[in-house]
C-alpha cells in the first residue's frame, strides 16, 4: 500500500511484482529497465541513483538513517538471485556488471519504522517526467490542530481558574448521519477541553420553538460557540436561513450567518468566523507550503458552505480566483488552467486527471457514496476527484475519506476557541 513519497527527479520503467517500502528518499533516479520478484526495504535514502537493468529476485532491507547512504551508484547490469542487507554504507560504487547468487551481510542496525508508502505507476516512460501526488492528509493536519487547542484551552483555565469554551449543538429530530457528525463533534471537543452539549428537540417542533431555543443559547454566557445541526429533521415547516441568521454573530461558529457570510466577503477576515470546510481547505494548502498569492485558483461549487466562501478566502488569499458551477461551459478547460483547485460539486469523480495543470494542488471536498461489490456494505467513499488518474498529474491531493472531512471537525473546535478567546479578552478589559 503506497500514500506518500518523496522524490525530487525520478525515471521509471517498472514492473514490480512485489515491491514493499517503509521509507524511500530520493534526490534523483534513473531507471531504464527494472524487473522486481520481491523487494522489500525499511529505510533507503539515495542522493544519485542511476541504472540501466536491475533484476531482483529477492532483495531485503532494514536499514536506521544512517545505514545506507549512497551518494553515486551507477549499475550497467546487476543481477541478484538473493540479497539481504542490514547496514551498509557507500560512498561511490561503479560497477559494469555484478551478479550474486547469495551475499548476507549481517551488521547491527536500528530499525525504522516510519510508515509511509506511494505509488507507482507501472508504465512506458523511457527518459520521461512524471508527477505522482503528494497526499496531504486531512487526519495528521486536523490532529496537530487539536493538539494546538488543547495547549490554549489549558492557557485559558490557568488565566480564568475553572473556565472552558463552551459549545452547543442544536439538533432538530433524529436523523441516524446527523447524530454521527454531533458525535465526531462532541469527541473532539472532550480531547481539546471543550464543555460541548447536545440539545435535540424532538421532530415535531415548530420553528418558533427551535428560534427560541436559539435565543436562549445566545444570552447564556457560558456557550461561546452554538451550530445548528443541519437538515433540521422535522414535521413542521422550517426555514434554514432564519434560523442560522437568529444565532448570534459573536457565537456562530459555523460562519453561516449573513453577517459573517459579509463580513468574509469584504475581506474583514479577523472579525467574523469563517466557515469551517474552507477553512479547513485552506490550512491543507497551507501544509503543502505553496504559496496561495500569485496563482490561478478555480473553485467548482458554488454553495454557501463551501463553494462561495472558498473564493472568497482565496481571493483575499491574492489567488486570481475562477468559480466554475453546473452552467460552466468549458469545465476541464477551466480546470487545466488551475494551479490551486478546489471541488465541492458533490458529483462523484466528475473531475479526471487529465483535465489537471501538472502538479497542481487539488481539495477535494467530496463526499458520495458508490456501489461497490467488493464492499461489505455494498458501496464505498469517494470524492469529487477522480484520485487515481489526479493523483498521477497533481503536485498534492487530499484523500477521500481523511482530508477534508477531519479539517471540517478541526476548524469549528478552532472558531469555538477563538470565540472563548475574544469573550476571555473582554472579561478582562472589564466588557
Amino acid at each position: 500500500m503506497f500514500v506518500t513519497h518523496r522524490w525530487k527527479k525520478y525515471s521509471l520503467c517498472l514492473s514490480p511484482v512485489c515491491l514493499s517500502l517503509v521509507y524511500l528518499s530520493l534526490s534523483h533516479l534513473s531507471v531504464s529497465h527494472l524487473s522486481v520478484s520481491h523487494l522489500s526495504v525499511s529505510h533507503l535514502s539515495v542522493s544519485h541513483l542511476s541504472v540501466s537493468h536491475l533484476s531482483v529476485s529477492c532483495l531485503s532491507l532494514c536499514l536506521s538513517p544512517t545505514c545506507l547512504s549512497l551518494t553515486c551508484l551507477y549499475l550497467t547490469c546487476l543481477s541478484l538471485t538473493c540479497l539481504s542487507l542490514t547496514c551498509l554504507s557507500l560512498a561511490c560504487l561503479s560497477l559494469a556488471c555484478l551478479s550474486v547468487s547469495h551475499l548476507p551481510v549481517c551488521l547491527s542496525a536500528m530499525m525504522s519504522m516510519v510508515r509511509l508508502s506511494f505509488r507507482l505507476r507501472a508504465a512506458g516512460c523511457h527518459g520521461s517526467r512524471r508527477s505522482v501526488a503528494t497526499v496531504v492528509s486531512g487526519n495528521k493536519t486536523a490532529s496537530l490542530v487539536r493538539q494546538r487547542l488543547q495547549m490554549e484551552v489549558q492557557k485559558m483555565r490557568s488565566v480564568l481558574s475553572g473556565f472552558r469554551p463552551g459549545l452547543l449543538v442544536l439538533q432538530v429530530g433524529d436523523r441516524a448521519d446527523s447524530n454521527l457528525y454531533i458525535s465526531a463533534k462532541l469527541r473532539a471537543a472532550a480531547q481539546i477541553g471543550i464543555d460541548a452539549k447536545h440539545l435535540r428537540l424532538p421532530s415535531s417542533a415548530t420553528q418558533d420553538q427551535v428560534l427560541q431555543s436559539v435565543l436562549t443559547v445566545n444570552a447564556d454566557p457560558a456557550v461561546h460557540g452554538l451550530i445548528v445541526q443541519l437538515p433540521l429533521d422535522s414535521v413542521n415547516p422550517m426555514d434554514p436561513e432564519r434560523i442560522t441568521n437568529a444565532v448570534s454573530p459573536e457565537k456562530d461558529v459555523d460562519g453561516l450567518s449573513c453577517i459573517n457570510a459579509g463580513k468574509l466577503s469584504r475581506g474583514d477576515l479577523k472579525d467574523c468566523f469563517i466557515p469551517c470546510t474552507p477553512n479547513g481547505c485552506m490550512e491543507l494548502i497551507r501544509q503543502t507550503g505553496v504559496s496561495v498569492a500569485g496563482k490561478q485558483a478555480v473553485v467548482i461549487g458554488r454553495s454557501k458552505i463551501v463553494g462561495a466562501p472558498m473564493h472568497d478566502l482565496l481571493l483575499w488569499s491574492n489567488a486570481t480566483v475562477t468559480t466554475c458551477h453546473s452552467k460552466t461551459p468549458d469545465l476541464p478547460e477551466q480546470v487545466g488552467r488551475a494551479e490551486i483547485l478546489v471541488v465541492g460539486a458533490g458529483r462523484a469523480e466528475m473531475v479526471r486527471g487529465e483535465w489537471l495543470k501538472e502538479g497542481a494542488v487539488v481539495i477535494d471536498c467530496g463526499i458520495n457514496h458508490i456501489p461497490d461489490e467488493r464492499k461489505l456494505s455494498g458501496h464505498r467513499l469517494v470524492g469529487d476527484v477522480h484520485f487515481a488518474s489526479a493523483s498521477q498529474r497533481a503536485g498534492f491531493i487530499t484523500p477521500v475519506p481523511g482530508g477534508v472531512g477531519p479539517m471540517t471537525v478541526a476548524m469549528l473546535m478552532e472558531n469555538t476557541v477563538q470565540s472563548a478567546r475574544r469573550f476571555l479578552l473582554k472579561i478582562q478589559a472589564g466588557g
